[in-house]
């Protein structure tokens, strides 16, 4: 919505004017105090004109325009991620419905629930904030008034127990050896040996 105002001059007896979108309500609705509210979808053409009539006399009018315009929109992708704590994650904003692609980025509740830089790159605090699922914000230039967002579950970080720690294997002797994944749903491992092939070799089940 957007209000207009008119100056009525030389009319004292009626300084009331008749407002009206021309073009009818597919161009947008006036009330009679002025308030413009543009329509659901942009016209064709996008630009609306408002007219005001003076009462006093129906020849004396004036006209405005109004370009109507799609709302900005503000895209943050990926909308939902998981991060470990102090581990980064890098987002991207689309800004719809405007040239300028601007934004600033922002991370609701402050720093103790991370930081984000000026290209949208995310660092996880380095403890679990309370409660662990926290908001990044993109705000547009273009329009401050229009944002997007995405949600961020900081999780601790993954932590790898292997067992045993410690075995004494004759040449050619095998043992198996098993892991345990913690602070992650996805619990797959691979095996290795650190020094090289020359010390062993490993199979992907740890044997």
């Amino acid at each position: 919505s957007f209000k207009f105002n008119a100056t009525i001059e030389n009319a004292d007896e009626d300084p009331s004017v008749k407002w009206e979108v021309l073009g009818g309500n597919q161009n947008g609705i006036i009330e009679q105090d002025g308030y413009y509210t543009a329509p659901d979808n942009v016209p064709n053409p996008p630009n609306v004109t408002i007219k005001a009539t003076s009462n006093f006399d129906t020849l004396a009018y004036d006209t405005a325009t109004v370009t109507v315009a799609k709302p900005i929109e503000v895209e943050v992708t990926p909308n939902f991620v998981y991060v470990n704590v102090n581990k980064t994650q890098q987002f991207t904003a689309t800004v719809k419905n405007t040239s300028d692609q601007g934004v600033t980025w922002s991370v609701y509740g402050g720093a103790s629930n991370g930081t984000i830089n000026a290209s949208g790159l995310y660092t996880a605090p380095a403890n679990v904030p309370n409660p662990n699922i926290i908001s990044v914000q993109a705000t547009s230039k273009a329009d401050p008034t229009k944002s997007g967002g995405a949600q961020v579950v900081i999780a601790p970080q993954i932590q790898v127990s292997i067992s045993p720690t410690e075995a004494k294997l004759a040449l050619k002797e095998s043992k198996l050896f098993s892991a345990s994944v913690y602070n992650t749903t996805n619990t797959n491992v691979t095996y290795s040996v650190v020094e090289g092939a020359n010390y062993g070799t490993v199979t992907s089940a740890g044997n």
